[in-house]
């Protein structure tokens, strides 16, 4: 599990993808943990390893697809909104 930590770490740095060199960092916990203290404390440890999971930024790709569809539904339903009849904003101007 630590070789693989390294490894990550590696393909992160030179494919300059942060999210998988970030990762490798929990990777390197855990399988400290396992190595030094063995399973059973790995199992102890694991919820506040998985926590620490969330301290780790999402990729740029996903975030933006994230963010874009977060923003595209308050739109679309503020235009079906608009759409109703005598609704004041879709009055035309005399």
């Amino acid at each position: 599990m630590i070789g693989v930590a390294v490894l990550m770490l590696i393909a992160g740095t030179l494919g300059a993808e942060l999210f998988v060199s970030r990762a490798s960092i929990l990777m390197l916990i855990a399988g400290t943990v396992l190595y030094v203290l063995g399973p059973n404390h790995l199992r102890i440890a694991a919820f506040p390893i998985a926590f620490l999971a969330l301290m780790i930024p999402l990729p740029a790709i996903i975030f933006n697809q994230i963010a874009f569809r977060c923003s595209s539904s308050p739109h679309a339903l503020a235009r079906w909104h608009w759409g109703w009849p005598g609704c004041l904003c879709c009055a035309k101007a005399t």
